[in-house]
């Protein structure tokens, strides 16, 4: 009898000990769905509420990995919905970042709200869309997620699904996932950004939306380079002579960055080739200042002013031979006057 009780003290006390990240074996048998080993801690004294050093409870850790019969579990036996880790991500922001579209439905019907905001201001949409969490996105939408909202940099889901056009989901990026087993986020590749884009313009998002830099969704398209971003916004009525904090154009952007793709379209919807930025720059000058070659050629032969000059009476030619980029400077004296 008293074995049977050292015993039972002794299994009640493991039930509480963390490992280095401070987790518990509640957060880890969450983490890998063993729905029995939750209730048997459970029934044994384990925390519910349990956070890590990072402040992932255990139903964060069973919503992140999509385990439904251990999140009913957790939620059967209380489980805080809208309890925030230490980046002030819930649950339900967890859930949908991995396109857990089934744990979002559970949270949401067990009283999660879609308009929680983590430390940086985003809420769930706006997670998903970074995330390209395509269903969950759907979802979302269809839940009444509000696609105007903003986040601290005054940026909506259009604008983070504009930026993110042209590039895969980074997946190691999402703080506090020490306890997720691949280490990764579970949510597709390869979803279209286009499509994402599409779904948020139909449920009337602003295409003409500043963040505070004064960025729209089409600066960031053209930015990064994603031609059927750029494309989309264009049909959608995005102008092109929209001016950001540094006075600079989506082609402006575009030439900047080198994007080729982006800037043709743009100047085949009437960008103006001669807008200046603070500084007197055209899209000429900053093309030619990266050494740009393939956008320096398409401006001059879209009508772009060689002569043109910056702030500092600068033309393209100058800042090229400044920076010594001979092959801009080969492209530039080919159709100098």
């Amino acid at each position: 009898m008293i074995f049977h009780s050292v015993l039972q003290s002794v299994l009640n006390h493991l039930t509480l000990l963390r490992d280095m990240f401070s987790y518990t074996a509640m957060h880890r048998a969450a983490c890998n769905g063993h729905t029995d080993t939750v209730e048997h801690l459970l029934q044994r004294g384990a925390l519910l509420e349990a956070q890590s050093r990072c402040g992932l409870s255990p139903l964060h850790c069973t919503a992140a990995n999509g385990h439904v019969s251990t999140t009913q579990l957790l939620l059967k036996y209380g489980a805080s919905v809208n309890v925030k880790d230490n980046n002030k991500w819930t649950p339900l922001h967890w859930a949908c970042v991995n396109d857990h579209v089934d744990i979002a439905k559970l949270l949401l019907i067990n009283g999660s709200t879609l308009d929680e905001r983590t430390d940086c201001g985003m809420d769930a949409l706006q997670l998903a869309v970074e995330a390209k969490s395509l269903k969950a996105i759907n979802y979302l939408l269809k839940k009444g997620a509000d696609v105007g909202a903003r986040d601290e940099n005054e940026q909506t889901a259009l604008h983070k699904a504009a930026a993110n056009g042209s590039k895969e989901v980074r997946r190691n990026n999402w703080k506090g996932l020490a306890y997720n087993p691949s280490g990764r986020i579970a949510c597709s590749l390869h979803v279209g950004h286009r499509c994402i884009m599409q779904l948020l313009l139909e449920r009337n998002a602003t295409v003409e939306a500043f963040d505070k830099n004064r960025l729209t969704p089409l600066h960031l398209a053209a930015d990064s380079g994603a031609a059927s971003a750029v494309h989309l916004l264009l049909q959608f009525g995005a102008s092109t002579d929209s001016r950001d904090h540094l006075h600079m154009t989506p082609l402006q952007r575009a030439a900047l960055r080198g994007q080729a793709e982006a800037a043709e379209l743009l100047l085949q919807h009437d960008a103006d080739i001669h807008a200046k930025d603070w500084l007197d720059r055209t899209s000429l000058h900053l093309a030619a200042q990266k050494g740009h070659c393939q956008v320096v050629q398409m401006l001059i032969s879209s009508g772009a002013d060689l002569l043109a000059k910056t702030k500092w009476n600068e033309t393209a030619a100058d800042l090229a031979r400044d920076r010594n980029l001979e092959k801009v400077l080969d492209v530039l004296r080919e159709h100098s006057v």
